[in-house]
């Protein structure tokens, strides 16, 4: 399992996305996923609609992930090591889902900081023009009140 669980619905991909081929002669197994180009315009949207009153957020196309990702693994013949598919489908599967989320949470950081940005620019605007915000909440008040981290 990678280190990202993919158990979360919003990072998960779709089950029939992920294959395999298998090549016992050469102890190798190959993991493809495909079709999770959507996987973080997903969330992101998800994360708008269920926790802001008044964004609707249609991010931009460099926010999209790659739409195939591969890992492989190989048993060591000369070393001795004997082909095993179901460890070698786990092994390439840990490689496949490594090199996911690496790509998904590297968009999904580029996503928080345009947010950062954009809450700098509207925290200056309010500053600027003589808006008083001090009654609304900081981002860390925010989630300790909705996600209980403390």
């Amino acid at each position: 399992m990678c280190k990202n669980d993919c158990c979360n619905g919003d990072t998960q991909p779709r089950q029939d996305g992920l294959s395999f081929s298998y090549y016992p002669q050469a102890g190798v197994v190959k993991a493809k996923l495909n079709g999770v180009e959507w996987n973080v315009m997903t969330a992101i949207h998800k994360l708008c609609r269920n926790h802001s009153k008044f964004l609707n957020c249609y991010p931009d196309d460099e926010l999209f992930m790659s739409d195939q990702f591969f890992g492989k693994s190989r048993a060591n013949q000369k070393m001795g090591d004997t082909y095993n598919q179901t460890c070698g489908e786990n092994l390439a599967r840990e490689r496949c889902m490594a090199k996911y989320h690496k790509n998904f949470d590297s968009r999904m950081r580029l996503f928080l900081e345009d947010v950062r940005t954009l809450l700098g620019a509207v925290e200056h605007y309010c500053d600027v023009v003589g808006i008083d915000y001090s009654e609304v909440e900081s981002v860390e008040k925010i989630r300790a009140k909705r996600f209980n981290n403390t």
